[in-house]
This record gives structure tokens, C-alpha cells and sequence, in this order.
């Protein structure tokens, strides 16, 4: 009898074993499936978010190089006007006898005497207050810079503020 109750205990401990081993494996592959649906989720997801964002990204660099080439050909037609505009300075300073000094005043040009008693010396004949060819092209030349740097700055200021419209847009 003794026989038969230990086979039977051997037995129900061989059961619980197997059962126990075989509920883990059924459990097991139950949560393995559950773990990969909600990491195949997740990966879905995170792919869409990415390729939303990639989106509005090419989206925002295609917007950026369309204001950029607009902002760039207005730069290149502003250059041309301020390069007509130093065309027609010069031609107009050619044809009205040059640039003249608004403020000038006859002095005489004279000379100091190097003698108490002696009278000042003429050397040349008052001018009428025109600068000199020299003079002329410098001033034409430096108004044509300060143009240029003018015009860049507007350029660089329209870029920061349409940067700043599209910014504001997207908040």
C-alpha cells in the first residue's frame, strides 16, 4: 500500500509540475504576444510622429528657400537700381560741371604774409565752389557704399521679419 501511495505523490508532484511548466508557457507566449503588439504600436506611432515632423521640416526648408530666392532677386534688382542711380550721378555731375560745396563762402585763397606790413597775396582766382573730379567720385563712390550697406541691412531686416511672421504663424 505503501507503494501505491508514494506513486500516487510522485504523480501529483509530476502534475504540478508539468502544469506549472506548461501554464508558463502557455503565459509566457500570451504576454510575449501582448509585449510585441504594444512595442509594434509604439514603433507605429513613433514612425508617424517621425515622418510628421520630417514633414513640416522639408515643408519649413522649402518656404525658407522660397523666401530666400525672393529676398535674393530684390537684392539683385536693388543693386542694378543703385548702380543706375551711380551711373546717372556720375553722367549728371559731368554734364552740370560737377558736385559743388553748398556752403562754401569767398575767402580770397590768400596767403598769410610772412612780414607784419605786408598785404595778403592772391595765389589763384575765388572758384565758384565746385569739388575738385577727385572729390566728386569719392563722394559718388561713398554714397554708392552707404546705398549698398543700406540696401543689405533692408535685406537682412525683411529676412528677420519674415522669419518672424512665419514663427508667429506657428504658434
Amino acid at each position: 500500500m505503501m507503494l501505491n501511495i508514494q506513486n500516487q505523490i510522485l504523480a501529483a508532484i509530476a502534475a504540478i509540475v508539468l502544469g506549472a511548466f506548461a501554464s508558463w508557457w502557455v503565459t509566457s507566449d500570451y504576454y510575449q504576444a501582448r509585449f510585441d503588439a504594444a512595442i509594434a504600436r509604439q514603433k507605429a506611432e513613433a514612425v508617424k510622429v517621425l515622418q510628421e515632423a520630417t514633414d513640416r521640416a522639408i515643408t519649413a526648408e522649402r518656404k525658407n528657400n522660397q523666401l530666400a530666392q525672393n529676398l535674393e532677386v530684390s537684392h539683385v534688382q536693388n543693386k542694378q537700381k543703385l548702380d543706375q542711380a551711380l551711373t546717372d550721378n556720375r553722367r549728371l555731375a559731368l554734364e552740370l560741371g560737377g558736385l559743388r560745396d553748398p556752403g562754401y563762402r569767398d575767402g580770397g585763397n590768400c596767403t598769410v604774409p610772412s612780414t607784419p606790413s605786408g598785404p595778403g597775396i592772391a595765389l589763384r582766382q575765388p572758384s565758384t565752389g565746385r569739388l575738385s573730379t577727385e572729390a566728386t567720385e569719392f563722394l559718388l563712390d561713398f554714397a554708392r557704399d552707404a546705398d549698398r550697406v543700406a540696401e543689405y541691412a533692408n535685406l537682412c531686416h525683411s529676412w528677420v521679419e519674415k522669419l518672424n511672421e512665419k514663427k508667429a504663424g506657428l504658434q
